[in-house]
């Protein structure tokens, strides 16, 4: 498949022309949107100079730690911080003490001493779990991950019970909970069909 980009749409009087918006149903993946920004020259330069990011404790790293390395091929690098009730595997820029609504690719949400993987993670990593059902165009059970229904996944029979990666013509699609070959759909509620 070809990747074609589309100008960026102008906003009151900004142009976003040079911009470029990859499509899903255009380009591979779920759709992408790229800026080169640049700072005026009045603008504050001074860089953060504390690193307001929250760790995880030393139990929730290892939670996580465990998790990725439970459910993933190759277990992704990269800093772990919190945000609220999130883990996220974040830049290694600081981040600044407000205004921060996601710091890199939020792994999932601890509670009660485990970690719910969130639809982030499958996005960026689906290719790396352990445990992928990969669906194609034909494929009727496609319409029902699509609209939040559990799934039959005869092909992850002879594999353990796990958080499984959900392909679509091999890009990441969202993902689940396999159990005795069924999965259990972890597409979120907003982005599901009606």
């Amino acid at each position: 498949m070809a990747t074609v980009t589309a100008d960026g749409i102008s906003v009151n009087a900004h142009d976003l022309t040079p911009c470029r918006r990859f499509y899903p149903h255009i380009s591979p993946g779920e759709g992408q949107f790229i800026a080169l920004l640049t700072r005026h020259a009045d603008a504050d330069t001074t860089p953060p100079k504390k690193d307001n990011s929250q760790p995880p404790s030393r139990a929730e790293a290892d939670t996580v730690t465990d998790f990725l390395k439970q459910t993933m091929q190759t277990v992704p690098q990269g800093r772990l911080c919190r945000l609220g009730d999130k883990v996220f595997l974040c830049p290694s820029l600081p981040l600044p003490p407000r205004g921060v609504f996601a710091a890199g690719v939020c792994v999932g949400t601890l509670a009660k001493g485990r970690l719910e993987p969130h639809h982030h993670l499958y996005s960026a990593y689906g290719r790396d779990f352990k445990r992928i059902l990969s669906l194609s165009a034909d494929d009727a059970r496609i319409a029902k991950y699509l609209a939040g229904e559990e799934i039959d996944a005869p092909e992850l029979q002879d594999t353990q019970n796990g958080y499984a990666a959900v392909l679509f013509e091999d890009a990441p699609l969202g993902g689940g909970k396999h159990v005795a070959g069924k999965l259990k759909n972890h597409y979120p509620k907003g982005l599901r069909n009606k």
